[in-house]
């Protein structure tokens, strides 16, 4: 199916993904003031209502903030900058991308009216950022058109950041699409545009060694899925500082999730099992938000290695206590993989009637409504 990833049930892919884009794209800790008093004012408006937890509050003051941006007589880039950093908050925070294209379109616009340097990297920044929202809204062909926007502009300036960042992004929408060949060419073009960055090279360096590996795991290549995640666990080892400490941290435990999972493909148990503890180490030792989501899945992975060994009741008690942690998240789809595990693991052992009410849990967050919103079901005999 267009969009799916194959194996969507076994590789992992972490909220850290959104963290570091985050972090990357941020304009700073606070707005410079300008001469423009107003667009102050609703900078500060906006750093003081994201400063609680979301909420219908937190929605109301953001909603009235764009609407006197909107207003604005005659916009200026610090408008732009604003609504870069709404959508940002919309994107990193909430996952909220519908919200969050609104916002780096309305900054695009303005930015497009006023910057005239073909190499500005804001204009760059724009288009990549609604490229990335487009990707997770299922656009893949206006996602891939917005980032190659976004690469001619840093090609121009020759930013070698940028030029890292928009060929990672498009070997994910490739990715996405299940074109591993085409995702892996554009992580290797990354490459060298990494080592002459200036800027963040470690990060870069280790979410393209990670991305390498999920798409040679996709593959099902697990000897360069392996070495490509034991590479960037050895970037993040060798770089971690206080400032990336809780990012490189999950990012090593993600890279440990998916080593579990070749392992397991060459019946190699016991590796596997040090991996998923590794993993486990590694996540709690990070204060990110929602990390336990992550750790939710590697419960849920350790389930599904017990099933691998036919070791059904300790399979079933570590994919239980992965759905304990998941409930939070209602409809996240570490909680549709659990559930699924857990109807196999009950169908492998021999019971049918529980197998097929986890499989149904699995379904209502795939499709809403499930199943009254299912007319006929047509069985092949």
């Amino acid at each position: 199916m267009l969009g799916s990833r194959p194996m969507v049930f076994r590789i992992c892919l972490s909220n850290t993904s959104f963290v570091f884009l985050f972090f990357l794209f941020s304009l700073t800790q606070g707005h410079m003031q300008s001469a423009n008093t107003l667009t102050d004012a609703l900078f500060e408006q906006f750093y003081a209502c994201i400063e609680e937890p979301y909420s219908q509050k937190t929605e109301n003051e953001l909603s009235k903030i764009k609407g006197r941006l909107t207003k604005i007589p005659s916009a200026t880039l610090d408008a732009a900058d604003l609504w870069h950093e709404i959508g940002l908050y919309y994107y990193g925070d909430l996952g909220a991308y519908e919200q969050a294209l609104a916002c780096f379109v309305a900054a695009q616009a303005i930015r497009k009216k006023i910057i005239h340097d073909p190499a500005h990297n804001d204009l760059a920044r724009s288009a990549f950022m609604i490229g990335v929202c487009h990707k997770y809204l299922g656009n893949y062909d206006k996602a891939a058109k917005q980032v190659h926007s976004a690469l001619a502009v840093s090609q121009k300036g020759q930013n070698h950041f940028m030029l890292s960042m928009e060929y990672l992004e498009l070997g994910d929408i490739f990715d996405f699409l299940g074109d591993f060949d085409h995702s892996i060419n554009c992580y290797e073009r990354a490459y060298p545009h990494i080592l002459k960055s200036t800027r963040d090279r470690a990060s870069l360096l280790e979410d393209h060694f990670k991305r390498q590996a999920q798409a040679y795991l996709a593959k099902e290549k697990h000897h360069l899925a392996l070495e490509k995640n034991r590479q960037a666990i050895k970037v993040c080892l060798d770089s971690i500082r206080p400032d990336l400490a809780d990012r490189f941290h999950a990012e090593i435990a993600d890279c440990y999730t998916n080593m579990n999972i070749s392992f397991r493909a060459a019946n190699q148990y016991d590796s596997a099992y040090w991996c998923l503890q590794q993993a486990l180490k590694y996540y709690q030792k990070s204060s990110l938000v929602d990390i336990a989501l992550n750790i939710g899945n590697v419960y849920n992975e350790l389930g599904d290695l017990y099933m691998a060994k036919k070791q059904y009741a300790t399979a079933i008690q570590n994919q239980q206590k992965a759905i304990k942690i998941l409930h939070a998240y209602p409809k996240h789809r570490y909680l549709t993989f659990a559930y699924t595990s857990l109807g196999e693991a009950y169908l492998q052992s021999g019971e049918p009637e529980p197998a097929l009410s986890f499989f149904r849990k699995a379904l209502r967050i795939l499709v809403p409504l499930f199943p009254s919103s299912v007319r006929s079901i047509s069985t092949v005999k």
